[in-house]
């Protein structure tokens, strides 16, 4: 999260193209980094566990999904919604309904 805060403070104020790309690169790697140290998180949960993540995923995916979709229409329809003009300020819509599903899953398993 670090690298990225840095590129954003670096792009916003215009810095060099190499700068930028090199600390764009980085912030990426980063987040695949991430998601690694998520995976192996996952493969050492138990099974109670894991099966509360499949369930949170499988709220949050198509969520996500008809959410993007539908702003994604509202755009071609000529609507503008507050927040989201641009891809950058759609991965709300991704993380939001993630952490909701596994509030409903978690729930469920208690």
């Amino acid at each position: 999260m670090a690298v990225y805060v840095v590129f954003v403070l670096v792009v916003d104020r215009g810095e060099h193209v190499a700068l930028r790309l090199a600390l764009g690169i980085m912030a990426v790697a980063a987040f695949g980094l991430f998601i690694a140290a998520e995976v192996r998180m996952l493969r050492q949960l138990d099974e109670m566990h894991r099966r509360i993540q499949l369930e949170a995923l499988a709220i949050a995916f198509p969520t996500a999904i008809l959410l993007v979709f539908t702003l994604g229409v509202l755009e071609r329809a000529g609507v503008v919604v507050w927040g989201f003009q641009r891809l950058r300020d759609v991965w709300p819509l991704v993380a939001l309904p993630y952490m909701i599903g596994l509030a409903i899953a978690t729930r469920r398993y208690r």
